[in-house]
């Protein structure tokens, strides 16, 4: 599996794209989400950046959409196959 990933000090150029592994199965309360589309906004841009204090390996974006893959235990508000988004502010 590939994904953009923000090594420290964050920068622009700090973004990089290494092989991971891929996913192992979800812990409890955990799901997997298969992601069919993403983008990157203006507060990715300022964690990319270092406005906003993030810890090494993060993923920057912010947004995105797809379903779920595979359910943890204790997981009962989703199903396999389930759309779903990404949301900043849930509250």
């Amino acid at each position: 599996m590939r994904a953009m990933a923000l090594r420290q000090p964050a920068a622009l150029d700090m973004l990089e794209a290494p092989r991971r592994p891929d996913l192992t199965e979800p812990g409890v309360g955990e799901v997997t989400v298969r992601l069919r589309a993403s983008s990157r906004n203006f507060h990715d841009y300022m964690v990319a950046t270092g406005v906003v204090p993030t810890e090494e390996g993060r993923i920057p974006p912010s947004a995105g959409a797809g379903e779920i893959g595979a359910i943890g235990a204790r997981v009962t508000e989703f199903s396999i196959g389930d759309s779903v988004m990404s949301t900043s502010f849930p509250g």
